[in-house]
């Protein structure tokens, strides 16, 4: 949106630029939402006052240029053809000089955030998987006009992925390697190639619009139970398994995992052949775990960072709390 400038932050948030989206304006107030639960860019609340309307409620969010360009386009190309709940685009604009962007959403009120680190009932699982093989089924292939500009952001889901950054693994070792299980300490003595395999399996694999941040801190959760999923920014064409295991990894708790996950994979499957895509348990178990080898290259790289993130922080929980579910998922599905 040409018309629309990306301020820098809150500070630059006015009733001038807010009048060139929702028309003259008495007055509005503004606060930061989500501290605990966003790990890139901010989000706020901001209450309307219009001079000729009724009050309104509006999340604007702030990021980088990339991620905000994704969100954009996913809601300006794909939302409308997208069958899940999702909150109403209002307007975005991206600056690629200053690497910044801005998002104006629909504010979704009395809504109860998920928690990554609490888990999903059986119920709230069986939804969420689900949703995800009805976005998966609706763009499979995706080959169309509305996904191939995402597929030309430049991201790595297809062509590569993560590696170890040299100066992580050795912190993340002396950190964490003495709780980790002998078969992950195994794996890592061979994750370059194990990654490299895995991520040739996964090319050869079916694609479609994924999600690729599918964890409970993105899902809002009506009274009814009905879900809303947030946070498109990184919208991409890849591989479903990638948004498949960060719903293993980061929607269940290890205990739900072993009571319902495969239970809800299996409604995963079921409702993409309910949807004429007919897809083996076994091809989606070891989809699963190549993109969890991915996942794993990723918390690597988050827990060998110096500083650490402060202990006893949601961040650190987070960080342990994903670890933990790794090496249990990719015991499930690639090295069981």
């Amino acid at each position: 949106m040409d018309w629309l400038s990306v301020p820098a932050g809150r500070d630059e948030v006015t009733t001038q630029w807010l009048s060139r989206i929702f028309g003259p304006l008495q007055s509005f107030t503004i606060e930061q939402i989500g501290e605990e639960f966003g790990l890139s860019g901010s989000t706020f609340k901001v209450d309307l006052c219009p001079i000729d309307a009724p009050r309104r409620q509006v999340a604007i969010k702030f990021a980088s240029y990339d991620p905000t360009a994704r969100e954009i386009m996913f809601f300006e190309r794909c939302a409308a053809d997208t069958p899940l709940r999702l909150p109403d685009f209002v307007a975005g604009a991206v600056d690629h000089e200053a690497d910044r962007g801005v998002v104006v959403l629909e504010y979704l009120a009395d809504l109860r955030q998920g928690d990554v680190l609490a888990g999903c009932t059986r119920a709230e699982a069986i939804t969420l998987a689900r949703m995800l093989a009805r976005l998966h089924a609706a763009w499979w292939g995706a080959d169309d006009a509305a996904t191939s500009a995402l597929a030309e952001l430049g991201d790595d889901t297809m062509a590569s992925g993560p590696g170890i950054r040299e100066d992580r693994l050795g912190p993340f070792l002396n950190r964490h390697g003495g709780s980790l299980p002998w078969s992950m300490r195994e794996l890592l003595e061979d994750l370059p190639n194990r990654l490299a395999l895995a991520y040739q399996k996964l090319r050869m694999g079916p694609i479609t619009l994924i999600h690729r941040d599918w964890h409970l801190d993105n899902v809002l959760f009506a009274p009814s139970g009905e879900p809303f999923v947030i946070d498109w920014q990184g919208a991409a064409v890849g591989p479903p398994a990638t948004d498949l295991a960060r719903f293993m990894v980061e929607c269940l708790t290890a205990e739900q995992h072993r009571s319902y996950g495969s239970e809800a994979l299996l409604t995963y499957v079921e409702e993409l052949a309910r949807r004429g895509i007919h897809r083996p348990m076994s091809d989606a178990s070891q989809e699963i775990g190549h993109a969890s080898l991915r996942l794993l290259a990723r918390i690597i790289n988050w827990l060998g960072r110096t500083p650490p993130d402060p202990p006893g922080s949601r961040k650190e929980a987070l960080g342990r709390n994903i670890l933990h579910n790794i090496a249990m998922t990719l015991e499930a599905f690639s090295m069981g």
